[in-house]
Formats: structure tokens, sequence, C-alpha cells
């Protein structure tokens, strides 16, 4: 079983090397890597309770590194900048999406047994 890992990178070459592969957090943003490991574990419990705000696991665990529910204040206080020499990226296992295409599918099939069901008691009372 694949797992999540966070990484410390340092340098622009690097950093924009992770850009859009993972949840990247300037390292001036937080006190420490275990920030980012919570920050990363509640954005995947977001996500399995279906209470996340946005649609990556990366852009939810920068929400949470940040303290706050926009994304564009969050990017503006976690994200990476201009000046940005070291960060953290959390990579993640595809896991979680497995598990959430997994749940999509059963409700796409219980909704149309439910379809099924109510036509079948429209003929019935017909």
């Amino acid at each position: 079983m694949k797992k999540d890992v966070i990484i410390k990178v340092k340098g622009k070459k690097e950093i924009e090397r992770y850009l859009g592969r993972g949840a990247v957090v300037d390292e001036e943003a937080v006190e420490s890597k275990e920030v980012v490991e919570v920050a990363k574990n509640r954005a995947r419990r977001a996500f399995l309770r279906r209470e996340n705000v946005s649609s990556s696991l990366e852009t939810e665990t920068l929400l949470y590194v940040a303290g706050v529910r926009q994304i564009n204040k969050a990017i503006e206080i976690a994200g990476v900048k201009e000046s940005t020499e070291s960060a953290y990226v959390a990579l993640f296992s595809s896991e979680i999406e497995v598990e959430k295409n997994k749940k999509d599918e059963k409700n796409k099939k219980d909704e149309t047994r439910k379809g099924f069901e109510r036509i079948s008691l429209l003929e019935v009372f017909k």
C-alpha cells in the first residue's frame, strides 16, 4: 500500500518541479513539517466525510495549513511565492480517489435502484 509522504525541497527549480503534483507549502508559513502532516490528515478526513471545500487534496491541505476556508487566502498565506527558497511538499497516494470513486459508484447504483423501485410502484398503482 502506498503512503502519503511529506518532503522538504530547496531551491526554486526543485519547488517548481512539484507544483501541480502535491500540496506545496512555503516553509516560512509553518512552524514545522508536523503542521503539514496534520493538515494533510485533516484534508484526507474532510474528503472521506465529504466536508471538503476544494476539489483536490492538495488544495484542501493548503486550506488547513493556512487555517482559512478561502482558497485565494490560503494560497496567499501558505502557498509558494517568488521569494520562497524552501518548501514542504505533501505527495498523496491515490487511495483517496479510489475510495471516493467507490462511494460515488455505490451512490449511483443506489439512486438507479431507487429510481427503478419508484417506476415499479407507479406501474402497480396505475
